[in-house]
């Protein structure tokens, strides 16, 4: 897939090359391929189709791993030699499994993001439990979540408001190294985000712990994993303020905080508990912050939130509270 940026670019997040903010979609290292990227606080981290980890953006906290602290706006490889299968930005500092799944961390350890004891910046990749083989990683604010190759999740990291998932464990305290969470589950997907975690388990059903979206009473500070939405089998995660999900029928659901639109009801209402979005696109993927941004089945994009930056990308800064789709500049969906 060609990578296409757009929104805030101060820091040179978008990876063209410069720090000027773009309200639509650019498409940047042209001729190189890619198949997974995340993007967080003014930094991104993307796997190319040759499994090549870049990085770019913010480099503040030595999150970029090039032993440097120097922002840097076009993309910069990362243990070049060494193939990647998955990685996570927790915007001050980064996370990524190998594909022997060994488990890599850079970046700020001030709350032991890095699964070592707290402490300051570390800005090449150091490797984490390595003992345990990973197949999956998801970083959050100030802790982080990772699936070994038996389904078991892993958390490590601040445990501020029961992220960790570890319910002998109270609020606030850093734990470190990585534990593994006590579950009779096996996941198959993990999302890491602020003060919350959802996951997926092999049957297609759906976890949450941690205050999982802003304004959710209903699930606030659950300290272990806890199943909602009995009966629907999802296959898609994210969360950041807002939780969303998708299901196994291309449903997209979505609570939390709704100050921006994000939930995509056409209100600005939170919700407590899963809204199901109420569109004939079924989609196949997403991700959420304080917008949102989802792919159909048809390959078609579709945005909605906030857009104070253009990060919806369709050329203006106006918030939206429900899905728009977004065309690319080749006219590609």
């Amino acid at each position: 897939m060609n990578l296409w940026t757009w929104g805030n670019n101060d820091d040179g997040q978008l990876g063209d090359g410069t720090t000027i903010s773009k309200t639509t979609p650019v498409h940047i290292i042209a001729g190189t391929k890619f198949k997974e990227v995340s993007a967080s606080w003014k930094g991104m981290l993307a796997i190319d189709a040759d499994s090549n980890l870049w990085a770019w953006g913010n480099n503040s906290y030595g999150q970029l791993g090039n032993g440097t602290t120097t922002n840097s706006d076009i993309p910069v490889q990362v243990m070049a030699g060494t193939k990647f299968i998955s990685a996570s930005s927790g915007g001050i500092f980064s996370l990524a499994i190998d594909d022997q799944g060994h488990l890599w961390g850079w970046g700020d350890n001030s709350y032991g993001e890095l699964g070592s004891s707290p402490g300051g910046n570390v800005t090449t990749p150091q490797e984490i439990e390595p003992s345990v083989s990973f197949k999956v990683i998801s970083a959050g604010s100030e802790f982080a979540l990772a699936i070994d190759n038996s389904g078991n999740i892993w958390s490590w990291g601040l445990n501020s408001n029961m992220p960790l998932g570890i319910d002998t464990l109270a609020a606030g305290v850093i734990y470190c190294p990585p534990h593994k969470i006590n579950s009779n589950q096996k996941f198959t997907a993990i999302a890491a985000e602020w003060l919350d975690a959802l996951a997926i388990d092999e049957s297609g059903n759906l976890w949450i712990w941690g205050e999982v979206g802003m304004e959710t009473p209903l699930y606030l500070q659950k300290a272990k994993p806890y199943q909602i939405q009995s009966g629907t089998q999802f296959t898609v995660i994210s969360t950041s303020t807002t939780a969303i999900a998708i299901d196994d029928s291309g449903h997209l659901w979505s609570w939390g905080s709704n100050y921006n639109g994000q939930i995509g009801d056409g209100t600005y209402s939170s919700s407590s508990y899963p809204l199901r979005l109420q569109s004939s696109t079924p989609f196949v993927a997403a991700s959420c912050s304080n917008s949102v941004l989802a792919f159909g089945e048809d390959g078609s994009l579709w945005a909605w939130g906030d857009n104070q930056y253009g990060q919806l990308g369709d050329g203006t800064t106006v918030s939206r509270a429900t899905p728009e789709r977004i065309y690319l500049e080749d006219g590609n969906k």
